[in-house]
């Protein structure tokens, strides 16, 4: 990281400190607009804490990271807890699965909303499956659990545009279904704008943050099922 981009976080850190950590989390997810798309940005494992791209789920991370951080020496730390089991950084420690192990790993961060969820997806998750995609193999020590049922609620596609008055005015979104072999497929934030929804996000089609309206983003997705909203603590 350059001098110059340490400057600013150290800058926006003292602007959003006062904040609840809803709005200093929206306002780091504001700041990335127009980063980068970059898929697996965590394969060199030297670069955990990064601002020249994200994936969906490092974009989240770090924005709830910066969030929670009062200094600069924070963030990695912060980022560390949120990301991996017992904030040891390897890959099989990190907590692959939204469903399985992000929620519960991070409740002390986020909890899911009440709001009305009218389906449930129920999958069988088996974590050999996220070391065939990234084309790597467990270390020799490290035993992979057996299959595990993940069984999330959701609020259905059509359910969603009735759903969002109820919303605050930001929050973590999860989208359910596009990928058989996992629950939730892909994930951004959530934010109120007057009577619409804004989903703020890393987007691979768009090739970089970006904002859209939900609907318009679940209407271009005939896979997704569904999404539910996570709200921050």
């Amino acid at each position: 990281m350059v001098h110059d981009e340490r400057a600013e976080i150290e800058r926006g850190l003292q602007l959003a400190r006062e904040k609840p950590l809803s709005e200093r989390v929206s306002f780091w997810s504001k700041q990335f607009l127009g980063r980068p798309y970059i898929a697996g940005p965590l394969n060199d494992s030297d670069r955990r804490f990064r601002l020249d791209g994200f994936d969906c789920m490092t974009f989240v991370e770090t924005c709830i990271a910066l969030g929670l951080s009062k200094s600069f020496d924070e963030i990695l730390p912060n980022l560390d807890a949120i990301r991996y089991y017992g904030a040891r950084p390897s890959f099989e420690t990190r907590k692959h699965f939204i469903s399985i192990d992000w929620i519960s790993g991070n409740s002390g961060l986020i909890r899911p909303m009440d709001e009305p969820a009218d389906s449930v997806c129920e999958k069988a998750i088996d974590r050999r499956k996220v070391f065939e995609v990234n084309k790597l193999e467990p270390s020799a020590d490290f035993a992979l659990p057996l299959t595990e049922i993940a069984r999330m609620p959701f609020i259905s596609k059509q359910k969603i545009p009735s759903a969002v008055a109820g919303l605050p005015d930001f929050s973590v979104i999860l989208f359910v279904g596009g990928v058989e072999w996992t629950v939730v497929s892909h994930m951004g934030f959530a934010v109120k704008a007057d009577s619409a929804c804004i989903l703020r996000h890393a987007s691979s089609r768009a090739g970089a943050v970006v904002e859209i309206d939900l609907i318009e983003y679940l209407d271009s997705r005939p896979s997704l099922s569904g999404a539910t909203f996570l709200s921050l603590l």
